[in-house]
């Protein structure tokens, strides 16, 4: 008798028998014209929706079986293989906001099945230790498990030829120096700043050097780059590497280029270029952040109960046009999308926004087309 299939193949059966490569390439290529500043066919929209047919596992079940995190990471590309939208198809060892930060001896722990809580050393004596310890071995904290982790999934695709040729494994979350650090020290990082900034400057040091050494060694082991772009978040970029700065929202133009942007700037020289995401909205160093040599754009991801809408794209628009900088994946819900004014805006960034439904999802993304159709043909 022939042995039944588990969640991980019938997710993997599922996706090999209605993922169309074709739309894939085309959405890839809309992708790239935008952030190429070209105008595309179609401004890229994704539409994230709850997916009702396959149920995830647990966040302690997946850390757990690999199998089991990549099956979690296959059901969040379901969105853009149902819809046929602009999301590209991407997944990635997953495990956690203190990935890095582990291979310094900070643990993480899963509470009430969320994403993983980063237990601080909340000790200016322990960050002095890990500093003196030196360049932590790659092959600890979560380190060989990223490694194992994407081995396994490419490992596995290659099973399925569709699969394998359409989705990429892309780098984890390594977020970036300020943000490792504030992940070491805890929440007194930015009394840090001011009391002991010698010994926070020694640990960014450290973090940038390790970030270094374990992306390029996760690099060989995935498949996010294509020539001048890489994949990330089920859209492309340009450069290799994505860095997060969501520490540094809540610091000055001052203390952001001097604890922020020199080690950012060291990644992105390291790896010739990148991108920067952080959550939130007006930044007061946001000019200093994009005048990096090798950024090469931007992911805001919004705060909630704050308005952003087309106000918000002009205004940062305006810092990221004379560069030619990408703005991947703009927040915007239904209406704003509809009112968008596509003479202005119609190039240079890609838009997702939130259905409630399958259904919902799908009338929006009909209601798109012919909304992008009606745009092109007045501008023709």
């Amino acid at each position: 008798m022939e042995k039944p299939l588990n969640e991980l193949d019938n997710i993997l059966e599922y996706i090999e028998t209605n993922i169309e490569t074709r739309h894939i390439c085309y959405a890839e290529q809309q992708l790239a014209k935008a952030l190429n500043y070209q105008r595309p066919d179609i401004m890229p929209l994704k539409i994230q929706y709850p997916i009702t047919d396959f149920q995830p596992f647990t966040f302690e079940e997946i850390h757990e079986d690999i199998g089991k995190m990549m099956y979690n990471e296959l059901i969040g590309i379901l969105n853009s293989i149902i819809l046929k939208d602009y999301g590209l198809p991407m997944i990635r060892a997953n495990y956690g906001v203190g990935t890095l930060a582990s291979l310094f001896g900070v643990e993480s722990k899963i509470v009430d099945n969320n994403m993983p809580w980063v237990c601080h050393v909340n000790s200016i004596e322990k960050v002095k230790a890990i500093i003196k310890k030196g360049s932590p071995k790659l092959d600890c904290g979560f380190g060989q498990k990223l490694i194992d982790t994407q081995r396994f999934y490419i490992e596995k695709l290659s099973h399925y030829p569709k699969c394998s040729q359409a989705i990429k494994v892309y780098h984890p979350d390594l977020q970036g120096p300020l943000d490792t650090a504030h992940m070491i020290v805890g929440s007194d990082i930015y009394i840090e700043l001011y009391q002991n900034p010698g010994i926070i400057k020694d640990l960014l040091e450290l973090v940038t050097e390790t970030y270094i050494r374990l992306m390029r060694e996760l690099k060989k082991n995935s498949t996010d780059e294509n020539d001048e772009y890489f994949y990330h978040w089920q859209t492309l970029y340009k450069g290799k590497i994505l860095l997060r700065d969501d520490t540094a929202v809540n610091i000055s133009k001052e203390m952001y280029e001097e604890f922020s942007r020199p080690y950012n700037d060291a990644i992105c020289e390291a790896f010739g270029s990148g991108a920067v995401h952080y959550c939130g909205k007006h930044v007061p160093w946001i000019e200093s952040m994009l005048s990096i040599p090798n950024c090469t754009g931007l992911n805001i991801i919004p705060l909630p109960n704050q308005q952003y809408g087309e106000e918000f794209l002009q205004e940062i628009m305006t810092f990221l046009r004379p560069q030619k900088l990408y703005l991947a994946f703009y927040h915007m819900d239904e209406d704003e999308i509809f009112n968008l004014n596509m003479d202005k805006f119609n190039t240079g960034f890609s838009l997702v926004t939130k259905a409630d439904s399958e259904e919902e999802a799908k009338r929006i993304m009909d209601k798109y087309n012919v909304f992008m159709l009606r745009a092109v043909r007045l501008n023709s």
